[in-house]
């Protein structure tokens, strides 16, 4: 991932491309690897090309995720999509073909995450990356190693690993329980509410 400043902004430039094996890519490729840990959806992941602008100075004008792929990038490239799946699909149902890392590709090839990503951060305060709205994602806990209490946009205002003295907004990996028929009851830990706390930069390959 490169990363520019630009007027207002931070902007990154990713390929999308996991750093570790996952049974999503081709059989051929050398990050190739056989998984049977979950369900295997039918698509492969492909490379793209994601420029995202990440405001340096978040505002706090909420809009839904809705309509909207990718939502965040992640540390190592990867985009955050939020916590729904498509029209008519059941979120829960799709958690069930993550690989080992909890994510998969869509059906263009995008690999992404929805919920926490396990080569980067698994029930911890780590930085996981940050939200197009330009407030950063942690893990499930503060780090102090207690589970926050969060905000409809699943974050809040505290100090993090990476400002231990200035509380700052921050969204944090939060578990979500199932209400549709079919899964219910069933959680899972998501990176989103649904919902940015500010107004999102621009992206292009996002949708």
């Amino acid at each position: 991932m490169a990363l520019s400043q630009t007027a207002g902004g931070v902007n990154a430039v990713a390929d999308g491309l996991p750093d570790y094996r996952s049974n999503y890519f081709e059989p051929s490729d050398a990050c190739y690897e056989s998984y049977t840990g979950a369900i295997q959806n039918p698509n492969e992941i492909v490379a793209q090309t994601y420029s995202v602008t990440f405001p340096t100075t978040p505002n706090t004008t909420e809009q839904s995720m809705m309509g909207t792929a990718v939502v965040g990038l992640t540390v190592n490239g990867v985009p955050v999509f939020g916590n729904f799946a498509a029209p008519g699909d059941d979120i829960f149902e799709e958690a069930m073909t993550f690989d080992r890392c909890g994510a998969h590709p869509q059906n263009n090839g995008k690999y992404h995450y929805h919920s926490e990503p396990y080569a980067i951060s698994y029930d911890d305060s780590n930085f996981i990356g940050v939200m197009r709205d330009g407030y950063p994602i942690y893990g499930r806990r503060d780090p102090d190693g207690s589970l926050p209490a969060l905000d409809t946009y699943g974050g809040h205002m505290g100090v993090t690993v990476d400002s231990p003295a200035t509380p700052v907004y921050h969204y944090h990996v939060n578990e979500q329980t199932s209400t549709n028929p079919g899964t219910m009851g069933q959680t899972q830990w998501f990176l989103t509410s649904g919902t940015f706390r500010g107004t999102p930069g621009t992206c292009s390959g996002c949708n």
